[in-house]
Formats: structure tokens, sequence, C-alpha cells
């Protein structure tokens, strides 16, 4: 009870690295034990952008587009297929519309219509290309859809595309890299102030190895913490232990008799 109470008396006196340190190790031993968690249900879950070559298709309102959608998806040379709500279908008919050589006002096209973006594998041929532009005509009906040009998306969004990739891949990593980074810090900071006050604890009590057993009585203390893990579900035994091996290692800071500096 002594050295859990010299414990908290640290961390009250040093309230900012105090408590960076003792979040910052509840989160770093969390993150490696939950680090394939972090991996599926959080990196790989955020949004994908694809930045293969892609056209826009205008589909008479009376046609099941989103079974269209759906049949294109499955093909095996096609990336994405999305449904443009009314105001993206507003802003590219214009566009498609020129493309054709006709104006908005025109009779010949019918303005009850759905709209698809279909994007493609990059790579892929272009007659692979024609031959999914004509295998959605098939299946529309060619006078119930009006196909776009196909386009090559520009650099800056392949870009943007591979960036976001390597941050899924590698977004885990990264994140309990930062962590053990900040962590680091904060272990240092706060550890000089530790050994500080647990010198004067050992100057006027006569007891040793104070700073020593005051650190290792938090250690404990965080892997309790750490424990809340078990929420996200079972974590990695080896990583948790390896997070709470890093923390306990960091002990040997203070076998060393520390001398004071004025």
């Amino acid at each position: 009870m002594f050295y859990l109470m010299q414990f908290w008396k640290g961390i009250e006196k040093n309230l900012a690295s105090g408590f960076a340190f003792m979040i910052l190790s509840v989160l770093l031993v969390t993150g490696l034990g939950q680090k394939d968690f972090l991996e599926k249900r959080v990196f790989n879950q955020l949004p994908s952008e694809v930045s293969g070559p892609y056209f826009y298709a205008l589909i008479s309102g009376k046609e099941n587009h989103l079974r269209l959608s759906r049949k294109l998806g499955e093909l095996p040379g096609v990336s994405l297929v999305s449904v443009l709500d009314k105001s993206e279908i507003n802003a590219k008919v214009g566009e498609i519309l020129d493309s054709l050589g006709l104006e908005a006002g025109s009779g010949m096209f019918d303005f009850d219509y759905a709209g698809l973006k279909v994007i493609f594998k990059e790579g892929i041929s272009s007659r692979s290309r024609e031959l999914i532009r004509d295998y959605l005509v098939r299946l529309a009906g060619k006078d119930k859809v009006t196909l776009g040009v196909t386009k090559d998306n520009d650099t800056l969004v392949k870009k943007h595309t591979e960036a976001l990739t390597t941050f899924k891949r590698w977004g885990a990593v990264l994140t309990i890299s930062l962590i053990f980074t900040l962590w680091l810090f904060s272990a240092i900071f706060f550890s000089k102030r530790l050994k500080e006050m647990c010198y004067l604890v050992e100057s006027f009590q006569r007891k040793e190895k104070v700073g020593l057993k005051v650190y290792l009585t938090g250690v404990v203390i965080i892997s309790l913490f750490s424990l809340q893990t078990f929420l996200w579900g079972t974590p990695s035994a080896m990583f948790f232990m390896v997070g709470l091996g890093i923390i306990s290692l960091f002990s040997v800071n203070f076998i060393t008799q520390y001398k004071w500096n004025k």
C-alpha cells in the first residue's frame, strides 16, 4: 500500500506527465493486444477509393438500376459500381450529353432516368472495357441506356488512392508506433520526476529501491487498467505481454542510484 500511495502521489504532483504516462501506457498495451482488431475492424473498414478508368451511364427510370448495378459489379473487370443520387446525375447530364452532341432540351433524351458510375479495374484492356459496356447495353436495352465516354482518372486521384491503400494496410502499425513514441517521451519525463520524489523518500525513511518498487507498482496498475481490452474481444496474448514487457523493462531506469542535481 505504501508504494501504491507513492505512485499516486507522483501522478498528483506531476499531473500532465503522470496522466500522459498512464493513458499512453494503457493505449500501448491495448493497441498491441488488439492489433488485429484495429486492422480488421477499424482501418480495413475505411472507405476505399478506386482509380481505374470509369464511365457514367444514364438508365431509364423504368429499369431496375439496382439489379443492373449488382450484375455489373459481378463482372471480373469491374472494380466498383455506384448508384448516383439526383444531384450527381444533374451534374453529369450535361457532360454526357455534350459527349453525344446533344443538348439538354433535346427531345431525343428521356429525363426519367437513374445514373450509374462504373469504374474498371486498373490495367484492364480496351477490348474488355468495350465488352463490359456492350453487356450493360444488352442488359438494360439499347433504347433505355445512354453511356458516357470512358475516362482515365487523373494522377492526383491515383496517388490519393495509393496513399489510402497504404494507410489501410499499415495504419495499425503506424498508430501503435506513434503511441510508443509518445509513451517513451512521457515515460522518460515522468520517471525523472518520480525518481526525484523517491530519492527524498529513501533519504528520510531509510527505505531501499523505492523508485523501482513504486514504478513496478504502477506497472501492476497499468496491467489492471489494460484488462479493458477484453471488451473489444480476445486480445493477442503474445502482443499483450509484449506491451506489458516494454513498460516493465523501463524499470531498469530505476535500478541505478539517483543523484540529486541542483
